[in-house]
């Protein structure tokens, strides 16, 4: 009858009429000036506003961090193998090291590993490292370049000095801080010559550090922390790397070896909040352990226990050390 559909009308009307209400309050953490919203704060997770450590602060505990892991000795092993199996050891090998760095790692493959090193080109941004770099590889007999350039898909050699054509190309740990780690890859592949062999050292799926990272971006103002801000992005892992170039270039082999790598974290685990030695964390995290929430601090100490093992009493972190082979033919 009329009378009852005047009834559920007015009923219906009611029930809009709180709607704006409804939407507003589901959208307060968006807008903040509207005076019907009261904040809800009991169980809302307050984000996190430590912000990104300082170059200056990284590379100092980057040092701690050499002096704690099993990453140098796994690097070496894969790096051994790979010259012997390539006979790198045999016939002289133009090189292209991206990301260089101090140029340790390349004059212990020359040196220890007996890589035949004809020419190398090495790529270093860091105007300090790339003194470093002049002054180690000034003790090799070998011609080199320093290009202090930063690689990315439009890096271009000057083809009126140097041929971009390589035996061996290089990128040890460093994708982490390109833009684009993917297009970098895609664009390194293109300076093989025939039968030229990538060599990538970059972690696993199942490594601690990207885990304490990926944990403080997805806690974290972005407008404070997130992976723009931060030295390394180090959530890119192997197999990310490997199916990008199985996809763009289906023509070249592509092989990933893995290990499982440790880092010394006892002084970390067993000292109290106070006296804890949080060098380590700190770097993985790329914001200071201790300007983080308490609560923010207890799950970063679950994780970090979660990717322990004890070796002869004491903790090791565990880490996925990875390489990638790109092979071409």
């Amino acid at each position: 009858s009329s009378g009852i559909n005047a009834e559920y009308g007015e009923r219906l009307l009611r029930s809009l009429s709180f709607l704006p209400t409804i939407y507003c309050c589901l959208n307060f953490i968006l807008s903040e000036d509207c005076e019907r919203c009261v904040p809800m704060t009991t169980n809302a997770v307050m984000l996190e506003t430590a912000a990104p450590i300082s170059m200056e602060k990284y590379a100092s505990k980057f040092h701690t961090l050499v002096s704690r892991s099993t990453e140098w000795e796994t690097m070496a092993g894969v790096a051994k193998k790979f010259i012997s199996n390539n006979d790198f050891d045999k016939k002289p090998v133009r090189m292209l090291s991206i990301g260089a760095g101090s140029g340790e790692f390349e004059v212990t493959m020359v040196e220890e590993f007996g890589l035949k090193l004809e020419y190398l080109y090495a790529i270093e941004p860091n105007p300090r490292l790339g003194q470093l770099l002049d002054v180690a590889l000034k003790n090799l007999d070998v011609q080199y370049t320093i290009d202090s350039s930063f690689f990315d898909k439009d890096f271009e050699f000057d083809e009126s000095s140097v041929c971009p054509r390589f035996d061996f190309i290089l990128l040890a740990h460093c994708l982490y801080g390109f833009e684009d780690p993917l297009g970098g890859v895609s664009h390194a592949v293109k300076f093989l010559k025939a039968g030229g062999k990538v060599l990538i050292f970059n972690h696993g799926e199942e490594d601690g550090a990207a885990a304490l990272f990926t944990y403080l971006t997805n806690r974290s103002d972005p407008k404070v922390f997130n992976p723009s801000l931060t030295i390394n992005d180090t959530r890119l892992t192997a197999q990310q790397i490997a199916s990008h170039i199985k996809a763009e270039r289906p023509e070249l082999t592509v092989d990933i070896l893995e290990e499982t790598g440790y880092t010394d974290v006892d002084e970390f685990v067993r000292s109290d909040e106070k006296t804890r030695d949080d060098d380590v964390i700190t770097l993985f995290l790329q914001a200071e352990y201790r300007d983080l929430s308490e609560g923010a601090r207890k799950e970063v100490f679950d994780i970090v226990m979660g990717f322990c093992d004890v070796v002869n009493d004491r903790y090791f972190m565990r880490h996925t050390s990875a390489a990638v082979i790109i092979s071409e033919h």
